[in-house]
């Protein structure tokens, strides 16, 4: 035991100043993580949260049909954007999705979503491998959903693309 008397050795120094930094370092760490949790600037958790008329641009791609239909991308892996007039419908089909925990199934595709304020979203298409006309399943960050049909979205898809070839 040390006295009063007796000077501190160097190196009881250094291991207080270093279990100082190391906790002033945990609160600095744990108040980063509680911060940012504040000024998440996420502009939806769901699809149902958007309104169409926010959305100033919609993108998306579409690869791994299990239909064996053709990809849906604007060529090269671009994504293809989606007309104003047509994001409702695509919207629509991820619409009253209900939440899911379940793990990521065989990957889709991906949707970028940019709003008038200049928020922008990104959307994971996933489908399951061992139904062909499974539900549609997609993660916006770590909220994963199951939605309707997923020929009902590739079909919204396909006429969507269709329109846009046919000039209407």
């Amino acid at each position: 035991m040390i006295s009063a008397d007796e000077p501190v050795s160097n190196r009881k120094r250094w291991i207080v100043a270093g279990v100082a930094i190391a906790m002033l370092m945990a609160v600095a760490y744990a108040s980063a993580f509680f911060f940012a949790g504040l000024f998440d600037n996420k502009p939806a958790a769901s699809i149902d949260e958007l309104d169409a008329a926010e959305v100033a641009k919609l993108s998306v791609f579409v690869l791994n049909r299990p239909d064996g239909g053709p990809d849906i991308t604007r060529g090269g892996g671009e994504l293809l954007n989606i007309p104003q007039p047509e994001v409702e419908s695509i919207l629509a089909t991820l619409r009253g999705a209900r939440p899911i925990t379940a793990e990521r199934a065989v990957f889709l595709g991906r949707m970028e979503i940019a709003l008038q304020d200049g928020r922008k979203l990104t959307v994971m298409l996933h489908r399951d491998a061992s139904d062909k006309s499974a539900s549609l399943q997609y993660r916006i960050g770590n909220h994963g959903y199951e939605g309707q049909s997923l020929t009902a979205f590739l079909a919204a898809l396909d006429a969507m693309e269709a329109r846009l070839k046919t000039g209407q």
